[in-house]
């Protein structure tokens, strides 16, 4: 079964300080978690207002138990509790995180989403999530296809019944005509030949 570590904690700072690059200050935290923990698994990180929120689920590497894991935290909450955890914002400030801010939460089991990726760092699998989301949006396409080539392929069945039927209208004119062509015909008819 899968578990990992939810880890929160704050830089007590201005938010609008990262939002404009937001994507550039996840890869530096993710930079630095790794650099500290020792562990590339990590996923859902996501940083909300209210200061700088970070949020983070911290997964095993491969071949890493329970207690590998809950020690690689240890190392982060050292860092974060002695203010030691910095990190460089865009504008070039360099901020720490609050030392009493950290909490980490073992969970069982954990659903993640692909985390951004940074140059040279071992990236989080695809998680199975993703191949359903694939496989859904392809089956509603093919199933709408489907419906339009029914509904086109049925269009076009009544049109052709429809140029084959004939209206009242044309039936009565031709029925007219016939007359007028059997009158015709009784006309030019010599009749029979009396004899005398």
């Amino acid at each position: 079964m899968s578990y990992g570590q939810i880890v929160t904690f704050i830089f007590d700072e201005d938010y609008s300080d990262v939002a404009g690059d937001e994507e550039g200050f996840k890869r530096r935290l993710i930079v630095e978690i790794r650099r500290t923990t020792g562990n590339p698994c990590i996923a859902n990180v996501s940083t909300a207002a209210g200061s700088i929120n970070v949020s983070f689920i911290l997964t095993p590497k491969k071949g890493q138990s329970a207690e590998d894991l809950q020690q690689a935290v240890a190392l982060l909450e050292t860092q974060v509790m002695s203010g030691s955890f910095n990190l460089t914002l865009p504008s070039g400030k360099v901020v720490s995180a609050d030392p009493t801010s950290f909490k980490a939460i073992l969970v069982t089991p954990i659903v993640t989403t692909a985390p951004p990726t940074t140059v040279g760092a071992t990236a989080t699998p695809e998680p199975d999530s993703n191949k359903t989301t694939i496989i859904i949006v392809c089956c509603v396409v093919g199933g709408v296809l489907l419906i339009v080539i029914i509904a086109i392929t049925a269009y076009c069945c009544i049109k052709k019944k429809k140029e084959g039927k004939v209206s009242s209208n044309q039936s009565t004119q031709r029925l007219h005509e016939e007359d007028v062509e059997m009158s015709e015909r009784r006309k030019d008819h010599p009749g029979k030949l009396v004899l005398h």
